[in-house]
């Protein structure tokens, strides 16, 4: 009777341990499972905050552009300088927030009227040089830049239409300057109130145009600035090669924080006329 009760206490102490052995595998096989699915959850969200941010980004540069052509169109009547075209020009500059300046050239690239007055001297340059101005004069069709530097109030974009005049007779061209950061600091900030994740946005040679952390608008990720991070630099160079995407790659929480954290990475693109840069949303793991 004692050697069946031991055999019995055997059976229940070993159904016992291999029923905590199938909790415990149950148990951790449910954390594991809720915690892929949490982050499915945050990789979905990202695509769709991106998404979201790229119509955007798209409505804006689209807004400075149009109005860079109606512009255009404007100064078929006025020709590329005198008072009515100066006159055009500030119109059109009060019309979009994100503009810096408007510039007219000719047929040769010679800037033929500048506003506001901070741009006036610019007036008989011949930025035949300048890759905007020259692909404007070369196609005689809408164009943007990337980001460009040496105006007085700072490095930004151009979206550029050629002038015609009323018999069709090519002029030259016109130049709207706009500020990237502004505008994407603008429009695209709201769009992340309830997440942790950030925005940034690179033009194609690798320089940073627009960071939720501002200490690296202006850096290349491809520089030197970035070389004790490979997997930075790899996720730069694909994105420059890959209209989308996404990575994960270890970089600080933000710039100057000290705070070296692994990340994931979405991209997609933004621009206008066959010219883009890459738009970014990034996230902590």
């Amino acid at each position: 009777m004692r050697k069946q009760l031991n055999m019995l206490a055997a059976v229940l102490a070993v159904a016992l341990i291999t029923s905590l052995s199938v909790t415990g595998l149950l148990l951790s096989s449910n954390a594991q499972l809720n915690a892929d699915n949490t982050a499915q959850g945050t990789r979905l969200q990202m695509q769709n905050v991106l998404a979201k941010a790229q119509m955007a980004a798209q409505a804006e540069i689209k807004k400075v552009d149009a109005l860079v052509v109606s512009t255009s169109l404007n100064l078929t009547a006025y020709g590329l300088n005198g008072t009515s075209a100066r006159e055009r020009l500030n119109v059109s500059l009060a019309a979009n927030a994100n503009l810096m300046s408007f510039i007219t050239y000719d047929r040769n690239g010679v800037v033929q009227a500048a506003e506001p007055s901070s741009y006036y001297y610019m007036v008989g340059e011949n930025l035949s040089w300048a890759d905007n101005v020259r692909r404007l004069l070369a196609g005689k069709i809408p164009i943007m830049s990337n980001v460009v530097t040496g105006g007085p109030n700072g490095a930004g974009a151009v979206l550029a239409a050629p002038v015609f005049d009323a018999d069709g007779l090519f002029l030259g061209g016109v130049s709207g300057m706009f500020n990237v950061s502004t505008m994407l600091g603008a429009a695209l900030p709201k769009l992340l109130n309830g997440t942790t994740f950030t925005f940034w946005s690179i033009q194609l040679d690798g320089l940073e145009i627009y960071d939720t952390d501002a200490a690296q608008i202006g850096m290349n990720l491809l520089g030197p600035a970035y070389a004790d991070f490979p997997q930075a630099q790899a996720m730069g160079w694909r994105m420059v090669n890959e209209s989308s995407g996404y990575v994960t790659y270890s970089f600080y929480t933000a710039l100057h924080s000290g705070v070296l954290v692994n990340k994931e990475c979405y991209w997609t693109s933004i621009g206008a006329h066959n010219f883009l840069w890459r738009l970014s949303i990034a996230h902590r793991l």
